[in-house]
C-alpha cells in the first residue's frame, strides 16, 4: 500500500489529471477525492471543470452526499447532465435542490416523470433568477409543466430539446411557449422529435423559430403525399422560410418520404450541412426505432435534393446484396461529377439478416 502511494505521489499532476478525466462515473471520482489531499484537489479540479454526468442511482446518492456535505462548493457545478435509466428517479430529484445555483451553466440529459419538472420549476419559480443557465434536460414526453419551464427560461436557452411521443387528446394541453418559440430570444439550437405531428403542424412550430443555426428533426410520418406538385403548391403558401440555419440533421425514422427533405430544403436554402441519418437508434425511454433500407432511388433522391448543400451525409442501411447497385450509381455515375467540387461525403451501410456486422463506404472529394 504504501509503494502505492510512494508510486502516484511521484507522477506529475497532469497525469493524473488526464486519468481521472477518463473515469466517467461521479462515484468513482468521488471515491478517488478521498484517498489524498493532493488527489482530492486534482479530482476536484475535473469535477468542476467538466461535465458531472449521472447515470444511475448510485452516482445520484453520491452526489447528494458529496454536495450535502460540501455545500459551500454546489456553486462551483456549472455543467451537469442527468440520464436516469429507470423510474422511479429517486435521488435524482434530491440532485435538483443541491445543483441548480445560479452559476449553472449547461444542465442537460433526458428526464422520464412531469413530477421531475414539477420539482425544477418549484425551485427556479416563474420568475427565474437563473441568467446564465442556456440549456435544461428534455422530457421524455411533453408536458404542460415542461412547456412552462421552457418559458421561465425564455431569455436564457440556446439549445431546447423536445420529445413529443402521445396524440394529444387531454382538452387541457396547453402548450403556449411551443407554439411561440420565438418567445426564446436566444434559441439557437433546437430538436424536435415527434410521434404525432405531420409537416402542417411542424411548420406551426418551427416558423416561430426565427434565428436557429442547428436543427435536429425527427418526424414519424405515416402516409406519403401521393401527388408531389401539391407540397410544392403548399410550401409556397404556408412556409415561413430561414436564412439563418447552417446545420440540419434529419432523423428520418422508419420510412424514408421525400417531401419532408423537399420541405426542409425549401425551409431552410441557406443550410451549409445536411446529414440524414436512415439508421436505427435509441430513444432516451429505451425505444429501439427500426428504419427501412434505403434502395438505390432513395438514395439518388437524397442527393438530389441537397445537391446544392455545401456538404452532406446521408447515413442509411442497405441490403448486402445490393450494395453494388448501391455504390456504382451514387458514387460513381458521370452524372454526380460534380459532387467532387463540393466537399461532400456519402456513407452507406449494410448487413446482412444473419448478422450485425456492417460495412462502411465513404467518399469524399
Amino acid at each position: 500500500m504504501e509503494a502505492n502511494l510512494e508510486f502516484s505521489s511521484s507522477l506529475p499532476s497532469e497525469l493524473w489529471i488526464e486519468i481521472f478525466y477518463k473515469i466517467n462515473s461521479f462515484t468513482q471520482l468521488e471515491q478517488c477525492s478521498l484517498v489524498s489531499q493532493r488527489w482530492k484537489k486534482l479530482a476536484e479540479s475535473v469535477i468542476f471543470n467538466r461535465n458531472i454526468t449521472l447515470t444511475d442511482d448510485i452516482d445520484a446518492r453520491a452526489f447528494v452526499n458529496y454536495f450535502t456535505s460540501n455545500k459551500e462548493k454546489r456553486g462551483r457545478i456549472k455543467y451537469l447532465t442527468m440520464m436516469p435509466q429507470y423510474v422511479p428517479l429517486g435521488s435524482f430529484n434530491e440532485v435538483l435542490s443541491l445543483a441548480l445555483t445560479r452559476n449553472m451553466e449547461f444542465f442537460n440529459g433526458a428526464v422520464e416523470g412531469v413530477e421531475f419538472f414539477k420539482v425544477l420549476l418549484g425551485i427556479v419559480g416563474y420568475k427565474s433568477k437563473f441568467k446564465k443557465l442556456k440549456t435544461i434536460p428534455s422530457a421524455w414526453t411533453y408536458s404542460n409543466v415542461y412547456d412552462k419551464l421552457l418559458y421561465v427560461f425564455r431569455n436564457t436557452l440556446v439549445d431546447v430539446k423536445v420529445n413529443i411521443r402521445r396524440p394529444l387528446f387531454d382538452k387541457k394541453v396547453r402548450w403556449d411557449t411551443l407554439r411561440r418559440l420565438d418567445k426564446l430570444k436566444n434559441l439557437k439550437s433546437f430538436s424536435f422529435n415527434s410521434y404525432i405531428h405531420n409537416i402542417e403542424e411542424t411548420e406551426s412550430i418551427l416558423k416561430n423559430c426565427n434565428f436557429l443555426e442547428e436543427l435536429t428533426i425527427h418526424l414519424s410520418l405515416k402516409n406519403e403525399i401521393k401527388n408531389a406538385h401539391d407540397i410544392y403548391i403548399w410550401m409556397e403558401e404556408n412556409v415561413k422560410r430561414n436564412f439563418t440555419l447552417k446545420y440540419l440533421r434529419v432523423k428520418v425514422g422508419q420510412t424514408y418520404h421525400s417531401y419532408l427533405i423537399d420541405y426542409l430544403m425549401y425551409k431552410y436554402p441557406n443550410v451549409k450541412v445536411v446529414v440524414i441519418d436512415n439508421l436505427p437508434f435509441k430513444e432516451a425511454w429505451g425505444t429501439y426505432v427500426t428504419t427501412d433500407f434505403m434502395d438505390v432511388s432513395d438514395i439518388n433522391s437524397v442527393l438530389d435534393k441537397t445537391k446544392k448543400v455545401s456538404y452532406y451525409k446521408l447515413e442509411c442501411g442497405v441490403l448486402e446484396y445490393k450494395v453494388n447497385d448501391m455504390v456504382a450509381p451514387t458514387v460513381s455515375n458521370q452524372e454526380r461529377s460534380s459532387t467532387v467540387a463540393r466537399s461532400a461525403s456519402l456513407e452507406m451501410y449494410y448487413r446482412n439478416s444473419f448478422t450485425d456486422l456492417r460495412e462502411t463506404y465513404v467518399y469524399k472529394d
